[in-house]
């Protein structure tokens, strides 16, 4: 039987193995969640001070995504699953994205390209289902916060509502709930 030997500790091939790979798999979700959330809150203070979530945050935001993407295949290719997840992954951009989209055409522009943008390289982290409960949790905060700004006479028809603290809510409950 022919050992291996990773940070001095020796393997044997199979099962020692499937638990380096468990570990590392196990590491690299808590670590992409974890920058997702930090991600998530810079886009919503920026969001909240500008009005505008920029470019750059959402091109290295997908950046990373891809690269944990990839790096969770690799890892799920060497324990013999396949690469499993692309295609969770791909469709938690979709899923993410192209409501906003929609939703944005259907008003005009209501909502930023740069809220779609956010929201579809948050759905390379959150996957499909992680992706379409984030987007529900923001809009049903957005919706409930925008009743009682209405209601109290606070907000206007022509004041831009800033979404990013409201994905973040969105972001935060699907990776810490489901």
């Amino acid at each position: 039987m022919q050992m291996e030997l990773i940070w001095g500790i020796v393997l044997s091939p199979n099962k020692d193995m499937l638990r380096v790979l468990y570990l590392a798999a196990q590491f690299l979700y808590i670590f992409q969640n974890v920058f997702l959330i930090f991600a998530a809150m810079v886009a919503a203070a920026i969001d909240l001070k500008t009005r505008t979530i920029p470019d750059k945050l959402n091109i290295f935001l997908a950046a990373v995504g891809l690269v944990f993407t990839g790096l969770s295949c690799v890892i799920s290719y060497m324990a013999g699953a396949g690469i499993t997840g692309v295609y969770d992954k791909a469709l938690g951009v979709v899923a993410a994205g192209l409501p906003l989209y929609i939703a944005a055409f259907a008003t005009n522009g209501g909502i930023g390209g740069g809220d779609i943008k956010f929201m579809a390289a948050a759905g390379l982290f959150l996957g499909w289902k992680k992706a379409l409960a984030a987007l529900f949790i923001s809009f049903a905060g957005a919706a409930v916060v925008l009743v009682l700004l209405i209601a109290f006479k606070v907000w206007r028809k022509d004041t831009p509502v800033p979404l990013g603290p409201f994905f973040l809510i969105g972001i935060l409950t699907s990776v810490l709930l489901l």
